[in-house]
């Protein structure tokens, strides 16, 4: 089946609703993972994740200040009134949120990857990274 992102015939629903199938699809694979102490599903699952949050997440946290502020520039707002304002600040503020998952992600899959190398089980700073994992710990 071709990939509803580059299927012209595939109509823009019906992409949005395989998106986030291609979504469901990672997690139940991360939970699988988990579920059967599979550490090579783990660290495949948080590989891609990685990318996914660099790809998707990243590019909108550079695309959107720039095309927003063109957005208002063009219809005449200032940036430093009102809602407008505040709107910035809320983003920076979601933005530091969003650094230190960033982190915990890249070293979850660096950890993950390594037990795979050295063919052990998760080791407990995974598991400190991912309380949802704690009940499987194998160390």
């Amino acid at each position: 089946m071709a990939d509803a992102v580059f299927c012209p015939e595939v109509s823009p629903p019906d992409r949005r609703r395989r998106a986030s199938w291609y979504r469901c699809q990672y997690c139940v694979l991360h939970a699988a993972g988990h579920l059967r102490g599979d550490v090579r599903i783990i660290a495949g699952v948080a590989r891609i994740v990685v990318i996914a949050d660099f790809v998707f997440t990243a590019t909108a946290v550079l695309a959107q200040p720039a095309t927003g502020a063109l957005l208002a520039w063009q219809a005449g707002y200032s940036l430093f009134e009102g809602w407008m304002f505040w709107s910035i600040i809320l983003y920076f503020v979601t933005g530091a949120f969003w650094l230190p998952v960033v982190w915990m992600q890249i070293r979850m899959r660096d950890l993950a990857e390594a037990s795979v190398r050295a063919q052990a089980s998760l080791p407990t700073a995974y598991h400190q990274l991912n309380p949802a994992s704690i009940s499987n710990r194998a160390d």
